[in-house]
């Protein structure tokens, strides 16, 4: 019994089938690097600078963009450590176990900034290193890690799911001093009326902190997946490629005008 092949599947079984890189990002809004779109719960649509760079990577390589969801993040991390997604968007450097990905180059470096009530501490807080945090009750977002500022993150409050409520903690002498990034805040600023407001209503000052090294954010992908290793390089070049060429650059300035 002969078994006839049309041309047309014949020339479907020759050409490869790109896998869908599916990716996560943290649920807590860290823009500019990655937040979920005004009005967009429903379809889960990302923005972000992360995302920006993370799409752009793969189209130079010749790559499908990544479908990306907005996941509580230490679940992320597990479901991309686990193989079940392929990539988690915005890593900070140090503060995930790298065992279970390829890390990618940095593409954004940011810097670290801690907050304070004036009206709790009117003399202020004074963090000459990063030692002097361990003498201070330290508040932080839900998830997030702190031990790269040589603090114990079990130790720290990390009760708050948004800014917010954080900074109704520190006004309420819950904790003196809470830990964030620079360019996350003046973004957080520029987008929120409503954090806008409390800000500007509330006693709060900030100042930058002492650090060795600034943080930097990338890409991690999951040893699980089929071509990992093979994908971190072409990310690499690609944000390489993207960094020379001044489009990273371009990219932030959108989401701080």
């Amino acid at each position: 019994m002969r078994c006839w092949l049309t041309p047309l599947f014949l020339l479907a079984l020759q050409v490869p089938v790109k896998a869908e890189i599916r990716g996560c990002i943290s649920d807590v809004p860290n823009p500019p690097f990655g937040f979920l779109k005004p009005n967009s719960a429903a379809k889960q649509e990302v923005g972000g600078l992360g995302v920006d760079v993370l799409q752009a990577a793969l189209k130079r390589s010749g790559l499908e963009p990544a479908t990306i969801s907005v996941l509580p993040w230490q679940r992320c991390l597990r479901l991309v450590e686990a193989g079940s997604l392929d990539i988690v968007l915005n890593v900070p450097t140090a503060q995930v176990n790298p065992a279970p990905y390829f890390i990618t180059e940095p593409y954004y470096t940011v810097h670290s900034v801690y907050f304070f009530s004036t009206k709790l501490h009117p003399k202020g807080i004074d963090i000459v290193n990063l030692d002097d945090l361990n003498r201070h009750k330290v508040c932080g977002l839900l998830g997030y890690s702190f031990d790269g500022y040589g603090l114990d993150s079990s130790a720290v409050d990390t009760g708050s799911k948004d800014y917010a409520s954080l900074i109704r903690k520190l006004n309420a002498g819950r904790c003196d001093l809470f830990i964030d990034k620079k360019e996350i805040i003046e973004s957080m600023y520029r987008l929120d009326p409503q954090l806008q407001a409390q800000m500007l209503a509330t006693s709060l000052v900030s100042r930058s902190l002492p650090e060795e090294m600034p943080m930097q954010f990338h890409f991690a992908i999951s040893r699980r997946k089929s071509g990992a290793e093979e994908l971190r390089k072409q990310l690499d070049t690609g944000v390489a490629e993207l960094t020379q060429r001044g489009e990273v650059t371009k990219m932030m300035t959108r989401y701080l005008r």
